[in-house]
């Protein structure tokens, strides 16, 4: 039944594109196809112009966008668009669960974490643990 079959187990996958290689040796040849852009600040690596402009921005501190309706800016044009809806009211990502509303996907995602048994955040000094940061801070 499988005299003709050629089976290949693939052991490694490239970090940036997910493609399966056999080896170790050959992901690293792979992966110097992909254009690298190194942080000059910090040792952050990324593999797209985009996502390092970004990142560069963390370290200059250049805000481009810019609030029209007050003095605020942002490194990033999704982080602007999240601020604008302060002013708006509104607040487009709906929990599943209790249908609360929130600004950003972000905000919602948080929340939820109220609803389920998932408790990441422990606090250092006794055994507690909470289901956000913010709880944890607070006790």
């Amino acid at each position: 039944m499988f005299e003709n079959s050629i089976f290949i187990l693939f052991s490694v996958a490239c970090r940036i594109c997910g493609e399966l290689l056999k080896s170790e040796e050959l992901l690293l040849e792979h992966e110097k196809k992909h254009k690298v852009f190194q942080c000059g600040f910090c040792s952050t690596k990324c593999y797209s112009r985009r996502k390092f402009e970004c990142h560069i921005r963390i370290h200059t501190g250049v805000k481009p966008f810019a609030c029209t309706l007050c003095d605020k800016s942002f490194t990033r044009k999704d982080i602007l668009v999240d601020h604008m809806r302060t002013h708006t009211s509104e607040k487009p990502f709906e929990c599943d669960i209790c249908r609360a509303r929130f600004r950003s996907p972000f905000s919602r995602d948080r929340h939820q974490l109220i609803h389920s048994d998932e408790l990441p955040n422990a606090c250092w000094l006794c055994t507690d643990k909470f289901a956000t940061a913010v709880s944890l801070i607070k006790f």
